[in-house]
């Protein structure tokens, strides 16, 4: 019998990022990028997969979003402990 982390892997905060927060909105990652004062590389690496959300970038995601940057850093350890 497989566990359910066999049956649906671990979806990275990336992919959460950019399907709850930037598809809905309609941005894209430069744009967001250009406004958190951040490299777009650095934001795409996020959204696809390649990089971690650190406290920096909970943080400014927070505030641009006007969520509480806890939640992306949650994303971020849910993700680390299934993998």
């Amino acid at each position: 019998m497989k566990t359910n982390l066999e049956k649906f892997p671990p979806t990275h905060p990336g992919e959460i990022l950019a399907n709850r927060f930037f598809k809905p909105r309609s941005l894209t990652s430069e744009k967001v990028a250009q406004d958190l004062q951040l490299p777009t590389y650095q934001l795409q690496d996020l959204i696809e997969g390649k990089s971690r959300i650190d406290p920096e970038i909970a943080y400014r995601l927070g505030l641009y979003f006007q969520v509480d940057p806890e939640g992306f850093l949650n994303l971020q350890q849910i993700y680390d402990l299934a993998v």
